[in-house]
């Protein structure tokens, strides 16, 4: 059958139109500052994880419980962004994303902190030690970027554009609807 048949029924091609907007894997995304970040967030906080693992050490409790959670958090904003699911969920996503990044980079600090504290006890602390400081950095740089995006998106909000938008953003306007594309970049 063909789209235009008229044996088709109209509703078959609704359906198709509505699933394929709503699920949308942006491939590019993983080859963007913000996508590598994430990635590198997740797997120097799983390595971080894994270190604490090792050995039964006091602290190590706190340093599992902060990187796996960052692991799991990043995880989630990886994927709504990968999905292309944050554009269909209201709210401030930068400012959220910006105090995430902040407390977890607090987090991951004091972890490494702890770390190093029984890092010549245990040498697993000191390896997680080193994960949990790079971890730190790799979060505080995200952190620094959300601040910038943040930042241009108040300052383009008080020029009087259209809420939520951005340097780098299309906004198209016709009569009856405006449609804002947000696209993440550093």
């Amino acid at each position: 059958m063909k789209a235009n048949d008229p044996e088709m029924p109209p509703s078959y091609e609704s359906s198709t139109a509505q699933k394929s907007s709503w699920f949308s894997i942006q491939k590019e995304y993983v080859t963007t500052i913000p996508g590598i970040l994430k990635i590198a967030q997740m797997v120097i906080s799983m390595i971080a994880f894994i270190s604490s693992m090792v050995d039964p050490w006091a602290g190590a409790g706190w340093v599992r419980f902060a990187t796996i959670s960052a692991f799991i958090g990043t995880l989630i904003y990886f994927l709504l962004y990968l999905l292309n699911y944050y554009q269909r969920i209201p709210g401030p996503w930068t400012l959220v994303e910006f105090v995430y990044y902040c407390v977890y980079t607090v987090f991951l600090f004091i972890s490494a902190c702890v770390s190093a504290a029984k890092g010549g006890v245990f040498d697993s602390a000191a390896a997680s030690a080193f994960f949990c400081f790079l971890a730190t950095a790799v979060y505080g740089v995200d952190c620094f970027f959300k601040f910038k995006v943040l930042r241009s998106e108040r300052a383009a909000a008080a020029a009087g554009g259209p809420r939520g938008v951005q340097a780098g953003t299309t906004v198209t306007t016709t009569q009856t609807t405006t449609t804002v594309e947000r696209v993440e970049t550093y």
